[in-house]
């Protein structure tokens, strides 16, 4: 799942299973907003260091899995879980 930057991501992430949700944005359209980054990191407070690396970049890394360059596909992400 990719919330919108506006909505209550962190606490998403701390009531159901953080391996579900990943960073996204559609910047530079209007429904990206401006900022997106900063809007979820306003809405990411008290969300753990773990659960914040997984939504911006460990759920994406096992979502592709193969798919990325090999470079990538020994992550330790993607043997960790």
């Amino acid at each position: 799942m990719t919330p919108y930057s506006h909505e209550p991501t962190g606490w998403i992430l701390n009531n159901s299973d953080p391996n579900m949700l990943l960073f996204s944005s559609d910047f530079p359209h209007v429904e990206g907003g401006r900022n997106p980054v900063k809007r979820f990191e306003d809405q990411l407070t008290g969300v753990s260091d773990l659960n914040r690396q997984r939504f911006y970049r460990d759920n994406f890394i096992d979502l592709m899995g193969a798919g990325l360059d090999s470079a990538l596909q020994d992550h330790p992400s993607l043997t960790s879980h």
